[in-house]
């Protein structure tokens, strides 16, 4: 993918997001290296900006224990405290998901140091969130993982919860879940996390990173 490329398949998903209408994929040939992909990502961020802020959080996963991780920032306006709302316009397709997160109490230790996950362990509260799910792309669902990763891993935003400094006692490969919509008990009980342990995969992510986008602070 070309640098002009880049630009185009970037701007296109910033148009999106403020005309609410949404980009077909296919008239972009997909980034094609997991590296162009992040570089829409970055011209997106900085884009965005003078709207949204500076980068807040992070959305990250891998589809199991020692896979490749992926990920995508989340502007600080789009980063909001329980209870919180969300308007059509900043989320059209509604989308939510239960998800552990970690906040970070000081910034990360450099990703070489030895015992990083231990160091990085005494530097996080454990919160839960949830993620709104959107897209700027026309049937994101069926788009190629590379066109949703450049789309910022179809984020629209996160709702954050009551941090817990202590969580030595809690397991965060799975959760005992109730799930509750207008009323209505979507799901309940234990369930997995995606892609395995999330400490794990947060430890992952905090040295894969590097300065992408301003790095993890």
């Amino acid at each position: 993918m070309t640098e002009e490329n880049t630009a185009e398949l970037a701007n296109a998903l910033i148009q999106a997001r403020a005309s609410g209408q949404g980009v077909t994929a296919d008239a972009f040939a997909p980034p094609g290296l997991v590296a162009a992909a992040y570089a829409v990502q970055s011209v997106q961020i900085a884009a965005l900006a003078p709207g949204l802020g500076p980068v807040a959080a992070w959305k990250t996963g891998r589809k199991g224990p020692g896979e490749p991780i992926s990920f995508a920032p989340i502007p600080a306006r789009l980063v909001r405290r329980s209870p919180a709302r969300f308007t059509p316009a900043e989320a059209h397709l509604r989308g939510v998901e239960l998800e552990f997160a970690f906040l970070l109490d000081d910034d990360p230790p450099p990703a070489d140091t030895m015992g990083f996950a231990d160091a990085l362990r005494t530097r996080v509260s454990l919160v839960a969130v949830i993620e709104v799910v959107g897209s700027r792309l026309v049937q994101a669902d069926v788009a190629d993982p590379l066109h949703k990763l450049a789309d910022l891993q179809l984020n629209a935003g996160l709702v954050i919860g009551q941090p817990l400094r202590d969580w030595s006692g809690l397991r965060t490969d799975q959760g005992d879940v109730r799930w509750e919509i207008d009323g209505k008990v979507m799901a309940q009980g234990p369930a997995d996390t995606p892609g395995g342990e999330a400490f794990a995969t947060f430890c992952a992510f905090a040295q894969s990173v590097g300065t992408h986008c301003g790095g993890l602070k």
